[in-house]
């Protein structure tokens, strides 16, 4: 099985009975032809130089906002106390509790394989003590013995390594460092127990990606920007995972069904393409409404947009697609009535060679325990063979500097961004393949270091690079209805310029400086 463990579940709610698309669960195209809303019609720079940049990552976001969390199922080890990050304050909840890092809401978690002989201890966002009586309740004995309450009571004890772990004999006591409230490890040593530090901010660094091995992935904003990414630089971009992810150039394309409204300077939608001057679009009209989509329509603009073939700068050749593979997913079972995920899907149906083998669809509001990261890596790498995921992703998610691919300071980037790099990919003799992956709406304080995308990038050096929009940024100081960027979304509606979707969009070309740099592009 994959490393991670899968989200936390919560309740959902019923499918909502307007729901108009089929109820299959996987689809091919031919489930896709089945739809009743959908309309199948025919077709009709380099990056700049990174400066020598190392400094200590600070506790606090590249703001000074936020505070900055260790990386969920980020596992445990001893340093020296007082001289690291994430060591406190610990804040114990009782003999049958949570053992929470306070400060960050994150708490002691049973780690993998889920609490037997030689689990690694981890922190993991914390759970509803009610609904988890396994993996995160704990008890801190009067003799110093941190117990995990599970069947066989392990105890944390430490490895040659110094990462701690769960073991059936109860050898090493810990005490409790009542003025930093620290957890300190009971020989004297005055080593803590530390959540594994991000380290500090470094440059982007150049290394041997295969061509043709660059892949994208994201869900909602950070779907509809994956499938932007894909298609507009699918010269270089071989597959895309989108959850929640609507049709390209979708958001701002008058179909014959919308409803016009005023174009105001408010309009989410500022630039509408078909549109009569003074009015634009309903805005996520794709999403709430995908029955106003005729989906034949789709191919059209990236066919054409910039003539025949692409041009450098505009769009790369639509034709770059053909052999391409696609894994799309929905998940958004209360935000959206359903139906956009499948128009994106009946989209690329007109834009690959063997959709039945190319493209994969999984309803997860009819589905449970789909693990989307599982079914990308598995799925969108195609004719390559990938190695099972990682028992642990053992290399570190680093914290890298963004401010040298940034031409425009008022678009909502952080000064900084995370990329998963396998040790074996700093050997440049080794080739490596790099996924772009898109965070959705709110930002990006935090990456799962040993969720199942890292697991599988380990074993088959894959370099995972997260690029990030800062959540309550200044955009609408410049662009004034750049309301969904502002809170952190990426732009899927042309709210910072007309031209969003191509190469030359302000959020595009940035992320694809930093793949110039990290893939010598």
């Amino acid at each position: 099985p994959p490393c991670a463990r899968p989200p936390f579940p919560h309740p959902r709610t019923a499918r909502p009975p307007s729901l108009t698309h089929t109820p299959t669960a996987v689809l091919g195209l031919a489930g896709v032809r089945m739809l009743p809303f959908l309309l199948l019609l025919p077709a009709a720079g380099a990056a700049r130089p990174v400066p020598a940049l190392l400094r200590r990552l600070p506790l606090r976001g590249a703001g000074g906002d936020d505070p900055v969390p260790p990386f969920s199922h980020t596992h445990l080890q001893l340093q020296p106390c007082g001289k690291a990050d994430y060591q406190g304050p610990w804040q114990i909840n009782g003999p049958k509790g949570h053992i929470e890092l306070k400060e960050f809401g994150m708490c002691m978690d049973n780690g993998e394989p889920f609490g037997g002989e030689g689990s690694v201890v981890q922190v993991y966002d914390c759970h509803p003590l009610n609904d988890d009586e396994v993996n995160q309740s704990w008890n801190f004995s009067s003799d110093g013995h941190i117990i995990a309450l599970q069947e066989g009571n392990r105890c944390v004890g430490i490895d040659g390594d110094g990462i701690a772990r769960l073991y059936e004999k109860c050898n090493t006591t810990f005490l409790l460092d009542k003025d930093n409230a620290r957890v300190v490890l009971d020989d004297g040593s005055d080593r803590c127990l530390t959540a594994q530090s991000p380290g500090p901010v470094i440059p982007l660094p150049k290394l041997n990606i295969v061509p043709g091995g660059i892949y994208a992935q994201g869900g909602s904003s950070g779907g509809d920007m994956a499938i932007q990414f894909h298609i507009a630089f699918s010269k270089h971009v071989s597959g895309v995972c989108g959850n929640d992810a609507q049709p390209y150039h979708c958001a701002v394309t008058r179909f014959p069904a919308d409803y016009l409204v005023p174009q105001t300077n408010e309009s989410s939608v500022p630039h509408c393409y078909g549109c009569p001057d003074g009015y634009t679009v309903l805005y996520d009209k794709c999403k709430n409404h995908p029955q106003f989509v005729d989906v034949g329509m789709l191919p059209d603009y990236p066919r054409r947009v910039c003539g025949d073939g692409g041009k450098p700068g505009c769009i790369d050749d639509a034709a770059e697609i053909y052999d391409d593979y696609v894994y799309l997913s929905r998940g958004e079972c209360r935000t959206y009535i359903g139906g956009a995920e499948v128009n994106t899907l009946a989209m690329y149906g007109m834009m690959t060679t063997d959709p039945e083998t190319q493209l994969k669809y999984i309803d997860k509001c009819n589905v449970s325990n789909v693990d989307d990261d599982l079914e990308c890596m598995t799925h969108v790498m195609g004719k390559v063979k990938i190695n099972p995921p990682a028992t642990y992703a053992t290399s570190r998610v680093r914290i890298f500097d963004m401010m040298p691919f940034i031409q425009d300071y008022n678009v909502g980037f952080e000064s900084t961004a995370f990329a998963y790099i396998p040790e074996k990919c700093y050997n440049t003799t080794n080739q490596c393949r790099l996924m772009v992956r898109f965070h959705g709406c709110g930002g990006n304080n935090g990456v799962q270091q040993n969720g199942t995308m890292h697991c599988y990038a380990e074993s088959n050096n894959i370099v995972v690079l997260y690029p990030r929009i800062k959540k309550n940024n200044n955009s609408t100081r410049t662009y004034q209805n750049s309301a969904e960027i502002a809170r952190g979304c990426w732009d899927g509606y042309g709210q910072l310029s007309e031209d969003y979707a191509l190469q030359s969009g302000a959020h595009m070309a940035t992320v694809w400086r930093m793949v110039q740099q990290i893939a010598g592009l």
